[in-house]
């Protein structure tokens, strides 16, 4: 039993009457536990005893079914509180599309975001990310770009994971040309890429083995004082072992060590598999030694 849960009976066992406030917290609780059928199950327990839920109530509820992916549930409670004049807010529409997003169901989120402008309430910089997020990671990037135009023709500045949800959706999409494109049109916005926006552009293009692009990425990214990391590395080094390069895999490594990034499982596994595919058993196992004696536990399947 949970402490919210064992508060609850104490509270009831000391004669004390248990009020909205306190069912709010209780509630709280359980649902930052995971507990949602304790969490419903006292919902109905406070409506039996004549507490009536509030704002807060609703709002608690319906975070914790959005989190835990039962959006059926979530929106019977929005549809309750609505029912019973209670106003949702702009953080419970936020929280509900997203939800949404999250399981896919786009056509859901817009209706909700449209019964949101309808209620006189204005999407924000969070309910464009949302949005944009749940239609990237669908693949239709074009529709997240024409959400970014709109946000920024509403003088809404997008955030940096906002435009760094779009390049990975362009680059996901194998157009890491026009993910190159949008980095510009960020830019001239005022938002400045991070080590995480040429990551993703860098990957994008070893993807596509367009190695030359990638190092000038990292010239680039290096010319703005961001240094390349473990990640950045790792992608380059996986690139070339893709395409059986593997003496410029090599100097990758190198080069990382010399810059005081140490080499990981990925480092080594990349390396590995990529002598094995060109049947240099002896170099496959002379990393898979060293990366043993690093402490790394390798995928012993090849």
């Amino acid at each position: 039993m949970s402490e919210a849960l064992k508060m609850r009976d104490e509270m009831l066992e000391q004669g004390c009457v248990l009020d909205v406030v306190t069912y709010n917290t209780i509630l709280n609780g359980l649902c930052k536990d995971r507990m949602l059928t304790n969490a419903n199950a006292l919902f109905d327990e406070m409506v039996e005893r004549g507490v009536f839920p509030d704002f807060y109530t609703f709002t608690t509820l319906i975070h914790g079914h959005c989190k835990d992916g039962n959006m059926n549930r979530a929106l019977s409670l929005f549809e309750t509180m609505t029912q019973r004049n209670i106003k949702p807010d702009i953080v419970t529409y936020n929280t509900l599309i997203d939800g949404f997003c999250k399981v896919g169901v786009m056509e859901k989120a817009n209706e909700l975001w449209n019964d949101m402008v309808y209620r006189k309430m204005f999407p924000n910089h969070i309910s464009y990310g949302i949005l944009i997020n749940g239609y990237c990671n669908l693949g239709f990037v074009s529709e997240s770009f024409r959400l970014w135009d709109e946000m920024i023709e509403k003088g809404i500045k997008p955030t940096l994971v906002t435009c760094n949800t779009i390049i990975k959706g362009y680059c996901r999409s194998g157009d890491a040309s026009k993910a190159d494109e949008f980095l510009g049109k960020m830019v001239s916005k005022g938002v400045i890429p991070d080590s995480i926006t040429y990551n993703t552009l860098i990957n994008g293009f070893v993807r596509e083995e367009n190695m030359d692009k990638a190092f000038f990425l990292i010239d680039k990214m290096e010319k703005e004082g961001l240094l390349p990391d473990l990640i950045t590395y790792n992608i380059i080094l996986n690139g070339f072992c893709r395409q059986v390069r593997m003496q410029e895999a090599e100097l990758v490594l190198r080069k990382m060590i010399e810059r005081g990034v140490n080499p990981d499982r990925s480092t080594y596994t990349a390396l590995i598999n990529g002598h094995v595919s060109q049947d240099n058993l002896k170099e496959a196992f002379r990393f898979h030694d060293e990366m043993l004696r690093r402490g790394f536990v390798p995928d012993d399947n090849f």
